[in-house]
């Protein structure tokens, strides 16, 4: 028999499955569940929103408030895997999280989520309207893709993508990683899934420019380049390619920017190694555009060899070969 003992309350720290199990329980049972772990309406709404369009599944990181976050929205050529440490007000809600690193649109800030027709458009910043407009751009640049001929049979494609529109320059450097100045848009693999991320200081440009943008991004999600090492000018010629097929002013500004080139190098050698600038754009389209008009049915099986880096040197030189002559033909 035990005397003299007091038994004193000792608050103990939660296990580290705490917020991943009790997220995963509140998705499972609706909004109204999941808002009561947050401390702001809106951002629990915002949460909520994308993570039960996505099929989210959370799991425990290495300390209670870190999570492991598995997405697969409407697009995804398979799941995204994310990493968050939350912010945890004194009530135990959900303040936000402490990431200054690479993370998802919808943990940025406040983002609505719309399901399209040939996908899932993020969006963070735009009105009714603004959002309509890019859930079309959207869908008729997967569409494009679809209808290119681009793809072999192997490829999987379901013809969906995931576009991402954050409401600044810096949702566009915490999505992406990357500097706003450096691209009007960028196909991420952060997450190990393509997802087209457009950039809001290029929303000024034409509505034209923008479509052809999309639909440049959306051969990376297609062709799944965005996620692996592929030769260059395969990976980029293959999306310039389907892009200026799909409109003019972008064919007759490659094509011009190709004759410009001939004049300052009238000593033709060997395919882009590099595609840094807008004329290694398009003498990568130069390149693949000889590849599919002399292939024909059999071009999606080279290109396919190219994006996983697996052209042979005979298949190079034979490239090249067909390069060479092309810009020829426009000289």
């Amino acid at each position: 028999m035990l005397s003299g003992c007091t038994v004193v309350a000792v608050s103990t720290p939660a296990p580290a499955t705490s917020y991943a199990v009790r997220l995963n329980a509140a998705l499972a049972a609706g909004r109204t569940e999941f808002a009561e772990l947050f401390a702001s309406p809106v951002l629990a709404d915002s949460w909520y929103s994308a993570l039960s369009l996505a099929d989210a599944e959370l799991a425990a990181g290495s300390v209670p408030t870190q999570l492991s976050i598995h997405t697969r929205f409407s697009g995804d050529r398979r799941a995204g895997v994310e990493s968050l440490t939350l912010e945890i007000g004194p009530e135990g809600t959900i303040l936000g999280t402490r990431d200054t690193g690479v993370r998802p649109l919808w943990a940025v800030g406040v983002t609505e989520v719309t399901k399209t027709t040939h996908g899932t458009l993020l969006t963070a910043g735009l009105d009714d309207a603004g959002r309509d407009l890019w859930a079309s751009r959207l869908n008729r640049a997967a569409t494009a893709v679809a209808e290119a001929g681009l793809l072999t049979a192997a490829n999987h494609w379901d013809g969906a993508l995931v576009v991402e529109v954050p409401a600044d320059a810096a949702g566009f450097v915490a999505t992406t990683g990357s500097s706003a100045a450096e691209a009007a848009a960028i196909t991420t693999c952060s997450s190990g899934t393509p997802r087209i991320v457009i950039n809001p200081l290029a929303l000024s440009q034409s509505a034209a420019w923008l479509q052809t943008t999309l639909t440049h991004e959306a051969v990376h999600v297609a062709t799944d380049s965005a996620c692996r090492a592929g030769t260059a000018w395969v990976v980029e010629g293959a999306a310039e390619s389907v892009a200026a097929a799909t409109d003019a002013e972008t064919a007759k500004t490659n094509a011009a920017l190709v004759r410009a080139y001939l004049k300052s190098k009238p000593q033709l050698a060997a395919l882009p190694a590099k595609i840094d600038t807008q004329t290694d754009y398009a003498l990568a389209q130069l390149a693949i555009d000889r590849v599919r008009q002399v292939l024909g049915a059999k071009a999606p099986e080279f290109i396919a060899k190219g994006l996983a880096g697996e052209l042979s040197d005979a298949e190079v030189t034979q490239a090249t070969a067909w390069y060479l002559e092309g810009l020829r033909r426009l000289g």
